[in-house]
């Protein structure tokens, strides 16, 4: 049973599944100080609970993060290792400015030393967490 953490309407929610050993963010934008409240909340909780995958849900957004945002989360990205995060899934957007910002992402987890995965759903994101936690 997956357990809300955060919730900013209209722009992103936050969920932890223990069983799954994951946490699980439900982005509806990418751009604004939301953003960085959203990944340090994240980072507090994985230290607090532990989690082996983190998915991004990022099949929502048509935005993409700030240039200050993208080089702020390439540092802290490298956090996540350090906590017992193995690997970043990301769920793509359909749109295509957003799939810039997830690919992004991923390339940035991919230089913190996190396995990077992206499938096209949220429930495909779900079974990869459940088969390797």
């Amino acid at each position: 049973m997956t357990r809300q953490v955060l919730h900013i309407p209209g722009k992103v929610r936050l969920e932890h599944d223990p069983e799954r050993k994951c946490f699980i963010m439900h982005w509806s934008s990418y751009h604004g100080p939301h953003y960085r409240q959203a990944i340090e909340t994240l980072l507090a909780e994985v230290k607090a609970h532990g989690a082996l995958t983190y998915i991004s849900g990022a099949s929502r957004p048509t935005d993409v993060q700030s240039q200050e945002d993208l080089a702020w989360i390439a540092v802290r990205m490298q956090e996540m290792p350090k906590l017992g995060v193995k690997r970043v899934v990301v769920v793509q957007p359909s749109s295509f400015v957003a799939k810039m910002g997830s690919r992004k992402l991923g390339q940035t987890a991919v230089s913190a030393g996190l396995e990077r995965l992206e499938v096209a759903t949220l429930d495909e994101a779900l079974a990869l967490a459940r088969a390797r936690a």
